[in-house]
């Protein structure tokens, strides 16, 4: 999740910079917004990664290795389609975490944890 989390920041990044037409100032500027959003989730999983004893995800090949969204081509794609990518990585992520609450279930302090977390 964290990776992937990561590969979300950049690619509103990508797609702040890279924004064309009538609506890309309104865009661009959400984009950015939703990037920075995306900056505190980093640092706040990874920090519970640390604390629950694991080891945070960082190195960017390392993350571009695990990440389950996929890679979109190198330049500009229209409008939609670069929404529609953001999109479908949000639902790669809330489905995620979904499949880690059903694992955290049958232990409420797991539960508690990634309730916390979100």
């Amino acid at each position: 999740m964290l990776a992937d989390t990561i590969i979300l920041y950049h690619l509103y990044k990508k797609h702040h910079w890279l924004m064309r037409g009538h609506t890309f100032y309104q865009l661009h500027l959400l984009l950015d917004k939703h990037a920075s959003e995306q900056i505190e989730l980093i640092d706040a999983l990874g920090e519970r990664v640390q604390t629950l004893g694991g080891v945070a995800i960082a190195d960017p090949r390392h993350v571009a290795e695990v990440t389950k969204i996929k890679r979109p081509p190198n330049g500009v794609e229209e409008v939609p389609v670069m929404l529609s990518r953001l999109l479908e990585a949000h639902e790669l992520i809330i489905e995620e975490l979904r499949v880690a609450i059903e694992k955290t279930a049958a232990n409420q302090v797991g539960i508690f944890m990634l309730l916390r977390l979100i």
